[in-house]
C-alpha cells in the first residue's frame, strides 16, 4: 500500500516520527492494514497552513503520486 499523509502546516517542522511508528506497528488510521502486507510512504506535506492555503493543490499532488505509481490504491492520512 503506497501512503502519504497531510500534517498541519503548524507541525510543517515534524520529522513524522509518530506517524511513521504508528504505521510500522499498525496502530490508529494504519491498523486497518494487516501486519504481512507492505506499507511505503510515497508522499508527506502540510496544508500550507490557515485556512488551508496549499490544500487546494495536495489532491491534484497525491493524484500525481497515485499515477506515478501505476494507479495502485493510495491511503491519505491527515494530521
Amino acid at each position: 500500500m503506497k501512503i502519504s499523509i497531510i500534517i498541519c502546516e503548524r507541525y510543517k517542522s515534524c520529522a513524522g516520527g509518530k506517524c511513521f511508528k504508528a504505521m510500522q506497528k499498525r496502530d490508529g488510521a494504519f491498523s486497518i492494514y494487516s501486519k504481512e502486507e507492505p506499507l511505503e510512504i510515497v508522499g508527506y506535506t502540510s496544508c500550507g497552513g490557515c485556512p488551508g492555503v496549499n490544500i487546494e493543490y495536495v489532491p491534484e499532488e497525491m493524484i500525481m503520486i497515485k499515477n506515478i505509481y501505476s494507479n495502485k490504491i493510495l491511503h491519505n492520512s491527515f494530521v
